[in-house]
């Protein structure tokens, strides 16, 4: 089974480590160092990685939320560009 790309950094330098205690696994990126979910086998882990965890989704809807923020054309007045904000931030958070 092959491993996906740092979802963080995009990094291939990835790969499968066992913890020194114990029997987890969790695959490695070796270039932001992102450690994955523990799990019980090699393939576990990686099927983890490459899928992705519950909440590095969250974080990547987050970190979109602040893009659209950032990026938002703000040629409204001030209450309606926080009203935008917000609306965006909730958004995210749903």
């Amino acid at each position: 089974m092959s491993i996906k790309e740092c979802p963080f950094c995009g990094s291939a330098e990835t790969h499968v480590i066992k913890a020194m205690i114990g029997h987890d696994w969790s695959v490695e990126c070796m270039t932001c160092e992102t450690i994955g979910p523990s799990q019980d086998g090699a393939d576990v882990a990686i099927l983890s990685w490459n899928e992705g965890s519950p909440r590095w989704k969250k974080f990547f809807e987050m970190r979109a939320a602040l893009e659209r923020i950032r990026d938002c054309d703000f040629v409204i007045t001030l209450p309606d560009r926080m009203d935008a904000v917000r609306a965006i931030a909730r958004e995210a958070l749903e």
